[in-house]
């Protein structure tokens, strides 16, 4: 015997009632659940930014002074080029960067100044990084396309002796 369906049978059905509201429910608990993902890669970035801005802040307290690093008698003189030792740093920086996964992070020159004029005489370097992170829901939703910028900087002043 074939029952025939009709549509008073069909509203009374239970059997697919399961399926219909996880098809339903669905799409908001993967956006939800990429939201919380990209999130956390979005901390995980910053937090990267910051801790190579700190050890290249760690590498300015603490590389020796053959690496380009002036000493107190080189502010009596024209004679030290702060080339090298930027050059170093930026470097520096750039390693930590690649250890986290973010060598595409632009690491801009950094800027050494000397002050002959205190007693003691102190260098000043100032030193940062930036990166552009993109989300991985910008291809789905469309929100934040042109990326979310990120910049860390720090100011290190350190007495010549």
């Amino acid at each position: 015997m074939i029952r025939r369906l009709t549509l008073r049978r069909m509203l009374r059905a239970q059997e697919g009632a399961s399926a219909v509201e996880f098809a339903l429910i669905f799409p908001f608990f993967f956006l939800m659940l990429f939201g919380i993902f990209d999130f956390a890669r979005a901390c995980w970035v910053a937090n990267s930014l910051q801790f190579a801005v700190a050890q290249g802040a760690r590498y300015v307290m603490t590389n020796p002074t053959g690496s380009g690093k002036p000493t107190g008698a080189n502010c009596g003189s024209t004679a030290w080029d702060s080339t090298t030792y930027t050059g170093n740093i930026t470097t520096a920086m750039q390693a930590q960067l690649a250890n986290w996964y973010l060598s595409t992070a632009s690491v801009p020159t950094p800027v050494a100044t000397l002050d002959c004029d205190g007693s003691p005489p102190t260098l000043q370097v100032t030193l940062g990084a930036s990166y552009t992170f993109t989300f991985m829901l910008t291809d789905l939703v469309g929100l934040f396309s042109a990326g979310l910028p990120m910049s860390q900087q720090a100011i290190v002043k350190i007495p010549l002796g």
